[in-house]
């Protein structure tokens, strides 16, 4: 999954929506530039944050993850 978090002005006032850029699953692209407009009924906090823990939703039944690793990237040009 590669995630670009909120931006926010230095008020906390939201700039632009969080945004997944990609998400793989098994290899596959399944999906691609997605707004995120809001967070999930699950979130653990009110509001927008520019870093924040990661939590792994899987109420829906078993799930497994392998090979899960987080690395920090520059999404600072990816246009709106």
């Amino acid at each position: 999954i590669k995630f670009r978090a909120p931006r926010l002005a230095k008020d906390g006032q939201l700039q632009d929506y969080p945004r997944f850029i990609s998400a793989h699953l098994n290899d596959q692209l399944v999906q691609k530039n997605i707004i995120a407009k809001g967070p999930t009924r699950a979130a653990q906090r009110a509001g927008w944050a520019t870093k924040d823990h990661i939590f792994i939703q899987g109420d829906h039944g078993p799930i497994a993850f392998r090979k899960f690793k987080v690395t920090p990237e520059d999404f600072s040009k990816i246009k709106k």
